[in-house]
């Protein structure tokens, strides 16, 4: 098993760098939610509106935003529990490194496509992302049985 967790594994490799991808991702989502609340002046606590006299408000732009964050919350973890369990059953670095990429490439596609109202892309994106994961469960049960 140690020699699966290394960069000169080509299955790890991709998953290091898909792993760093998706964090980058979800950290950028944040400041994306609060330039958004700063662009339309409407925040979420009063003491953020006291500071900027804007108001705590909804708004339709930053909830979409919070929303496209909130489906990484959702699927991103999950992701990179399976995708690490996939590591350990040492699967084709071809099969992996698709999948892995398939993912994170999904999860972009889905952000950009949620942000700028894009059907049927985003929901596109999803299940190839969903997919990927299911995919990789289905092999890791597999060979466990």
């Amino acid at each position: 098993m140690a020699n699966l967790l290394v960069l000169q594994n080509p299955v790890f490799r991709a998953f290091a760098i898909s792993t760093s991808a998706l964090v980058l991702k979800v950290l950028a989502m944040g400041p994306l939610t609060a330039r958004h609340r700063f662009k339309n002046n409407t925040f979420a606590n009063p003491e953020d509106a006291k500071t900027t006299k804007g108001v705590v408000a909804v708004n339709a732009d930053v909830e979409r935003v919070r929303r496209a964050h909130l489906n990484d919350l959702e699927n991103i973890p999950i992701f990179l529990a399976i995708a690490f369990v996939y590591v350990l059953i040492d699967p084709s670095p071809t099969t992996a490194t698709y999948l892995f990429y398939t993912f994170v490439g999904a999860r972009f596609i889905h952000t950009v496509s949620y942000l700028n109202e894009l059907q049927p892309w985003r929901a596109l994106a999803y299940f190839a992302g969903v997919i990927s994961t299911v995919v990789m469960a289905i092999q890791i049960l597999l060979k466990a049985f």
